[in-house]
């Protein structure tokens, strides 16, 4: 990240890598005094204003832009041309763009291009287990690949989780001052998930059913010696974000087949599993799901006092509030 380009793009439909490549390189930038921004590119002139120090005069920046539009092509490809890095614009897209469309076209333009894209179904485990030990390497330990593949067993392919289940074994390792990640760690900071199941949780969250809802909660603490704050996050924050992308795609009259391809979803999946949970939480009230998510995750990672108390507070709220 040294020599910043003037135009960075970010896309991939692998939310987890996608997002924290993102947050890694504007808190890089920011350690050295740039400022950042964010733009909608619908908004007619945002890309121009950025460019023009609009919005920070001569401080240095970089503005992260969203739906960049047809319109400001010439005039991104022309700030790339110009070397500058006063400012750096980040153009980012959720997705897996088709390479045929003319945004497709106008990212094979753009030199700088980071892209993360979701493994094949069969190949998941495989890189998910590959993710393990890099993970590991990156907080300091090493971890057997045998045993990257025993937790992605038990834990599935989300990255996120992974990257949750390799940070508690490795607090563990580091307090018995190891630097290598041991099948003992991993089974101490392991033993809640196979105590408390979330298949009940699911269930209720699916539904959108209060008292199903609080009833999963309260038998997910019960069985769990941890905090399951950021288990519960990690797995099903993830849903809440495809559900609410859904319920945005069709309220903007998408087609189902359109919308699954948008996301890198198999178009029966999207249909049968993402859809109907979409239209019973709907749009409104999903915004406040994943909000409830995020505000949970700081918590914990903040340090706050029983943050499974105000997840709980969090969901049910939602959940019981009108649509």
């Amino acid at each position: 990240m040294s020599n910043l380009p003037p135009v960075v793009a970010v896309t991939g439909n692998h939310a987890y890598l996608r997002d924290r490549y993102l947050r890694e390189f504007l808190a890089f930038n920011e350690k050295s005094g740039r400022l950042t921004e964010r733009v909608d590119g619908k908004a007619p002139g945002a890309v121009s204003t950025s460019l023009s120090g609009g919005f920070l005069f001569s401080a240095p920046t970089q503005v992260v832009v969203t739906n960049l539009q047809e319109r400001d092509f010439p005039l991104v490809l022309e700030h790339q041309d110009s070397g500058s890095t006063s400012t750096i614009l980040i153009l980012f897209y959720p997705g897996k763009p088709r390479g045929n469309t003319k945004f497709g076209k106008f990212l094979k333009k753009i030199g700088a291009h980071q892209t993360f894209e979701q493994p094949d179904r069969w190949k998941a485990p495989e890189e998910a287990a590959s993710f393990v030990v890099k993970e590991a390497h990156v907080q300091g330990f090493k971890i057997d690949p045998a045993l990257a593949s025993a937790i992605v067993s038990k834990v599935g392919v989300d990255f996120g989780m992974l990257a949750f289940e390799v940070f508690k074994s490795g607090v563990l390792a580091q307090a018995r001052g190891s630097d290598k990640i041991l099948p003992e760690h991993v089974k101490q900071t392991m033993a809640t998930i196979g105590e408390a199941t979330f298949d009940g949780l699911f269930k209720a969250m699916e539904t959108a059913h209060p008292k199903r809802l609080a009833r999963a909660l309260s038998q997910i603490r019960a069985k769990s010696r941890q905090d399951m704050t950021m288990g519960v996050c990690r797995s099903v924050g993830p849903l809440a974000v495809k559900w609410l992308c859904s319920a945005s795609m069709k309220e903007a009259g998408m087609s189902d087949t359109v919308a699954a391809s948008t996301m890198g979803l198999n178009p029966w999946y999207y249909r049968n599993k993402i859809v109907p949970v979409a239209q019973v939480w709907g749009k409104s009230r999903l915004e406040q799901l994943v909000a409830a998510f995020a505000s949970s995750e700081r918590a914990v990672l903040s340090g706050q006092l029983d943050p499974w108390a105000g997840l709980t507070c969090r969901l049910l709220r939602v959940c019981t509030s009108p649509r």
